[in-house]
């Protein structure tokens, strides 16, 4: 093992954005079968491994899956008008994924969709378009790991969220006038 660490550092020296897997031995055409599934499994999830060049397969992450997403819910929250809670509602399920392990593409994704819904919804509410949705979603897709893609996704919802408390100010000294 200490000779494979040797060798993979070597390589990443030339290839920083390199990323290993380490698995268990196999002496059969089946283990090599099984081997590459694993691995392939593990190269996908290199999004969860932000300071890891070498992988040991009995150190990953364990994948879970992820509870359904109340869609009927949050968009019930959105049409009542009801921001805060749909945006809490967005955080906790996003946050669950980035737990569960989840592939990189869903995890984004879902995201991503999550957040079209809200900024479509707060749209009709306000009668413009407050954020630039190309660019959020460029933000999103750009994060390499999922540090960095909670701390956009973070900064996206504190920025809907100061949106909101805007709107509430502004509806609150309407209504006073």
């Amino acid at each position: 093992m200490r000779e494979a660490r040797q060798c993979v550092w070597k390589v990443h020296s030339c290839y920083p954005d390199s990323f290993w897997i380490y698995g268990d031995a196999f002496d059969s055409l089946a283990g090599l079968g099984q081997y590459y599934r694993q691995a392939l499994s593990l190269a996908g999830l290199q999004f969860y491994y932000k300071d890891t060049v070498l992988l040991c397969a009995s150190d990953s992450r364990e994948r879970r899956e992820a509870a359904r997403f109340s869609y009927e819910e949050y968009a019930g929250l959105l049409c009542s008008r009801n921001f805060r809670d749909a945006l809490k509602q967005l955080e906790t399920y996003v946050t669950a994924l980035c737990n569960c392990t989840v592939d990189e593409y869903l995890l984004k994704n879902t995201a991503k969709t999550l957040i079209y819904h809200f900024l479509l919804e707060k749209e009709k509410a306000d009668g413009e378009m407050c954020f630039q949705s190309s660019e959020l979603f460029r933000t999103i897709d750009h994060s390499r790991y999922v540090q960095e893609f909670q701390s956009q996704f973070a900064r996206i919802l504190n920025d809907f969220q100061q949106l909101c408390e805007e709107t509430s100010r502004t509806s609150d000294s309407l209504e006073e006038i």
